[in-house]
């Protein structure tokens, strides 16, 4: 039940940083990340997630219950979102985040979504 979803709150994402005490390489230039700042609530995990799909997507026919943020979410890419159940979700039942996504969304039952308020928390 818990997947550690990105949730309504706040967005505060892990953070990577180089290294600079490690350089490697022919060039010595190379740095080993690490982490500088671990995050409570990691944007872009969400329970239905197109990122950037280089592929024609299909989301047809699932059902989602009770996402703690957004149920399905397209992200620049084609997919086609049709014939599902979202129940609950606490942000927005379905989520085109750039206004670049192509693709038929039709024939969902989207009930019981927390409105899609996101206090601004990451421009949207």
């Amino acid at each position: 039940e818990q997947f550690g979803r990105t949730t309504t709150d706040m967005i505060d994402s892990t953070v990577m940083s180089p290294n600079p005490d490690l350089k490697f390489g022919q060039d010595g230039l190379t740095q080993q990340m690490v982490v500088s700042h671990f995050g409570t609530n990691q944007i872009a995990r969400y329970a239905l997630h197109a990122h950037h799909s280089m592929v024609e997507g299909i989301f047809d026919g699932n059902a989602i219950l009770y996402s703690p943020r957004d149920g399905c979410v397209a992200h620049d890419s084609r997919v086609h979102i049709t014939k599902n159940v979202i129940v609950g979700a606490d942000g927005t039942g379905i989520f085109l985040e750039d206004g670049t996504e192509t693709g038929p969304v039709a024939n969902n039952y989207i009930i019981g979504t927390g409105g899609g308020s996101r206090g601004g928390d990451d421009g949207r």
